[in-house]
């Protein structure tokens, strides 16, 4: 496939986004007593009726080979409206 190698950089972003910044920026929100944003949206909507996007267009740093090295995911991004006990908003 003629994309794949981008498809998989963007697949490769996602998970890295996904990471929150890193067992560590994790970890302190935990010690703080407090869940990730993905953890509180996770709580708050029902079961598969978020769809986060926007993750993906953060800042990326490139190796000498043009290949993804580091991702810093944005500040924030948007989601599609999730439902909330049944009901969307």
């Amino acid at each position: 496939m003629v994309w794949q190698a981008e498809l998989d950089e963007l697949r490769q972003r996602e998970a890295l986004a996904r990471e929150m910044g890193g067992a560590d920026k994790v970890k302190r929100q935990h010690d703080g007593g407090r869940l990730t944003v993905r953890e509180r949206v996770q709580a708050l909507v029902d079961p598969g009726s978020f769809h986060e996007t926007g993750a993906i267009a953060g800042k990326a740093r490139y190796d000498a080979a043009n290949r993804l090295e580091e991702f810093t995911p944005p500040t924030a991004s948007s989601a599609a409206p999730p439902s909330m006990a049944g009901r969307w908003w």
